[in-house]
């Protein structure tokens, strides 16, 4: 029924809704590409404006920029500003989502990275262990390498190598499968390996 042939009719306006999630996206790109650039003051500004067009009506753009912005922030240390930000996208992803989502995952995983540079090591772990279990059960491979280094990268820091070993070598495991053994991200991988025995 969806492909009979209809009477052409004039176009009617966008909705002020898609207008907005248009704008946020754009407002989103200019915000990361401002960021790479290294123009962080420019890439807040521009975040802040997406946050403000998300929160009109869209819960998951917003719990998505909120996310995004806590690159900003661990970049410049500002990790209780991070924290706020990742507890209020946790909420709105795990609502939304499901707590078991992947996307709540990585909100999970960015929050266990600001714990663990906060220098709350048993907090971090706690997390991170949380996030590696949802995305074994997502069959989540690459962004699983990810999550599996950073908590080695912890029990590195924590002086816990065996354990630190185990998590980048299966790490390398995942990427070697997704990328091949050239691609950089096996290559980091081997380069941690290396450099954990000489700690």
């Amino acid at each position: 029924a969806q492909d009979q042939p209809k009477k052409e009719t004039a176009a009617k306006p966008a909705t002020t809704s898609t207008n907005t999630i248009n704008d946020w996206k754009s407002k989103e790109e200019q915000a990361e590409t401002s960021f790479i650039a290294g123009n962080f003051t420019e890439a807040e500004k521009q975040w802040q404006e997406a946050i403000a067009l998300a929160e009109k009506d869209n819960s998951l753009n917003l719990a998505e920029t909120l996310n995004q912005m806590t690159h900003l922030y661990i970049k410049q240390k500002r990790y209780d500003e991070a924290r706020a930000s990742l507890l209020k996208a946790l909420a709105i992803r795990e609502k939304e989502l499901g707590k078991n989502s992947e996307k709540a995952a990585e909100t999970q995983g960015n929050l266990a990275l600001v714990e663990h540079k906060s220098g709350h090591d048993l907090e971090a772990e706690k997390l991170y262990k949380q996030v590696i279990e949802t995305k074994r059960q997502a069959k989540s491979a690459s962004s699983l390498a990810i999550t599996l280094t950073n908590l080695a990268n912890l029990y590195g820091e924590m002086k816990r190598l065996d354990e630190a070993k185990v998590l980048y070598l299966e790490a390398l495991d995942l990427d070697k499968k997704a990328y091949g053994i050239d691609h950089k991200e096996s290559a980091q991988d081997l380069f941690n390996i290396a450099a954990m025995y000489y700690q």
